[in-house]
């Protein structure tokens, strides 16, 4: 399995649960990082890790990693390969191959990229055996081609996710990448609007990415210092959200976004943009399990938060709804489905 690390992200997050189901039921598994950047999620001890050779600079890096994975792949002769997301790129440089097939995965919504990045993993997923695509609507965005190896499997959600009984604490929260697609400036634009008739709520926005200190300064900017706060991401996600009384997703667009499965799992009422690619509107089930409003709109973002703060009810139906993702995507259920593509 070739990952980029094991970082905060989706893709990582989900090939740490695949590596480690796969190990629990008897596949001998190696796990290939190409960046040597720290782990974020653990891994079954049974699993065989690798690191590519690294360089500072961005040409030889790229050049480092493709003949790292090359030899890899020539030393230890696996039966498959797998990687998900955009280090499947790299992957078009493989010449060295498999006993059996090339597996890989498109993680986001492909007509957001760059024509470039796009291009790139065209070309990788014709050279795979098969493609995993989270949804139809991601799926549809390449040729026929690609499309005719394709096979939609939904995200696994990670067990052991409990439901909080007691009063939930009045607070607003997400964690994610802290990027631009994530649009985490209109949740605290959103939020701005929301606390001017809810002043005893505040907004908790856990992550790290590219724009921590741009939120910092917006929130800064609009004067909401003591009652928001950007908080680097932590293994112990789960316990820090788990009390709150909304969970928002803002993204511009997805492939199925994680924390807004894990937050419905743990019945926390959900609120997410009905963004591109399809994921929002399949997760919450088109607003029944979460509440679904346009993408790119603060009024109506700052009007779902007020139903669920007003309307106790409301809140409670949207927890106990959200926490049927849990058997939708149950982890064992999905990782099986992963395993069924080797079998």
């Amino acid at each position: 399995m070739v990952v980029r690390y094991l970082g905060s992200g989706g893709a990582e997050r989900v090939t740490s649960l695949l590596a480690n189901y796969f190990a629990r039921n008897g596949v001998e598994v190696h796990l290939c990082c190409i960046d040597p950047l720290p782990d974020d999620y653990s891994v079954d001890d049974r699993i065989i890790r690798w690191r590519c050779a690294y360089s500072k600079n961005r040409f030889l890096r790229i050049v480092k990693q493709i003949v790292s994975l090359n030899k890899l792949v020539l030393e230890i002769r696996p039966n498959y390969i797998f990687a998900l997301g955009a280090v499947c790129r790299r992957l078009r440089y493989l010449f060295a191959k498999p006993i059996e097939e090339i597996i890989l995965s498109e993680r986001n919504y492909p007509d957001a990229y760059s024509p470039r990045l796009k291009r790139s993993l065209e070309i990788a997923y014709r050279r795979a055996d098969k493609v995993v695509f989270q949804t139809e609507e991601a799926m549809r965005c390449y040729s026929s081609l690609v499309q005719a190896k394709g096979t939609v499997i939904l995200n696994p959600v990670l067990s052991g996710l409990t439901c909080y009984t007691a009063a939930r604490k009045r607070r607003v929260v997400t964690f994610a990448r802290l990027e631009p697609q994530k649009r985490l400036d209109l949740l605290v634009e959103a939020f701005v609007s929301f606390h001017e008739t809810h002043p005893d709520w505040s907004l908790q926005i856990i992550g790290r990415g590219s724009q921590g200190d741009k939120l910092e300064k917006l929130i800064s900017s609009l004067g909401i210092d003591s009652s928001a706060d950007v908080i680097p991401f932590s293994q112990n996600v789960h316990e820090m959200v788990r009390d709150a009384g909304m969970f928002v997703s803002s993204s511009e667009y997805e492939g199925l976004q994680n924390s807004l499965m894990e937050s419905m799992s743990m019945g926390i009422p959900c609120i997410a943009t009905d963004c591109l690619g399809g994921g929002a509107r399949l997760l919450t089930d088109g607003g029944r399990r979460g509440l679904l409003v346009p993408r790119g709109s603060v009024s109506a973002l700052a009007r779902a938060m007020a139903q669920i703060a007003d309307n106790p009810e409301l809140a409670r139906t949207l927890s106990e709804r959200g926490r049927e993702i849990a058997s939708v995507c149950d982890e064992d259920k999905i990782a099986q489905q992963w395993l069924s593509l080797i079998q």
